[in-house]
C-alpha cells in the first residue's frame, strides 16, 4: 500500500485506526507502570526483596521492615494487598508464654490436694511438684531480688514473680555475674523473660528454673 492509498484507508477508517492507536499506547503504558512499580517495590525501604510465591500471576514482596504484600498481576490491573506482621523486637510484656504459666502451677498445686485426707496430702503434694521437672518455660517475672551465693560474688541468687502482679508465682534461679553485668544495676520490679526448663518446685511454691537464657528490658 503506497502513501496516498494508505491516507485514503486512514480517512475511510479513521474511528477503527483511531481505536487501535489507544489500544496499542493503553497498553504500552499500563505494562511500563507495572514494571516501574515493581522496580520501586524491589528496591523499597528495608532491602525488600521480591520472590515468587509459586502462581503464575502473582508474587510475594517480602520486608525486613514487617510487611508482606501481595502484587497481584491481572489483564487490566494491578493490585497491592499489604498485611502487617509483627515488629521483630516486640515489648518484654507482649511477649507469648509459655503454658502452664507460673501462676497455673500454683492454682494446681493448691487444688491438687484440697481433697485429700490431712495424712495424704503431702506425698500427693511432692508427687503433683515432681511432675513439672524438666518443663520447657518461656516466661515474664518481675526480679525482686539479686544476691550473691555466699563468698562467690559472680554466682548470682536471683528471684522473683512470675508475671505482673505482685502476688505471682514466686520464681528463682542462679545465673553467672560475668554473664549478665546487668542484673547488678537493676532495681526491684524490672521486668526480664526467661527461657529455660523447670528445675524442681519446692514444698513452699517457688519455681526453681535452670535458665538458658534470660532478656532484661
Amino acid at each position: 500500500m503506497n502513501g496516498s492509498s494508505l491516507a485514503a484507508w486512514l480517512v475511510g477508517h479513521k474511528e477503527s485506526a483511531f481505536a487501535a492507536l489507544c489500544t496499542v499506547v493503553g497498553g504500552t503504558f499500563g505494562l511500563s507502570k507495572w514494571l516501574v512499580s515493581l522496580k520501586h517495590a524491589n528496591d523499597g525501604p528495608g532491602g525488600a526483596r521480591l520472590t515468587m510465591d509459586g502462581t503464575a500471576n502473582s508474587a510475594a514482596l517480602i520486608s525486613s521492615g514487617g510487611s508482606i504484600g501481595n502484587v497481584i498481576v491481572g489483564s487490566n490491573n494491578v493490585q497491592t494487598i499489604t498485611t502487617i506482621l509483627p515488629e521483630q523486637n516486640v515489648p518484654l510484656a507482649k511477649r507469648p508464654q509459655s503454658s502452664p504459666t507460673g501462676n497455673e502451677i500454683r492454682q494446681k498445686q493448691a487444688s491438687a490436694t484440697k481433697d485429700l485426707p490431712l495424712y495424704l496430702q503431702e506425698e500427693a503434694r511432692k508427687k503433683f511438684l515432681a511432675s513439672f521437672a524438666g518443663v520447657e518455660v518461656a516466661w515474664l517475672i518481675r526480679i525482686s531480688e539479686v544476691r550473691a551465693r555466699d563468698e562467690h560474688e559472680n554466682v548470682l541468687i536471683v528471684e522473683g514473680r512470675f508475671g505482673e502482679e505482685t502476688w505471682g508465682a514466686l520464681i528463682g534461679f542462679v545465673l553467672s555475674g560475668a554473664d549478665c553485668p546487668k542484673l547488678k544495676t537493676i532495681n526491684d520490679g524490672h521486668r526480664a523473660f526467661v527461657e529455660g526448663k523447670i528445675r524442681k518446685i519446692e514444698q513452699y511454691g517457688q519455681i526453681i528454673l535452670d535458665v538458658s537464657s534470660i532478656e532484661i528490658e
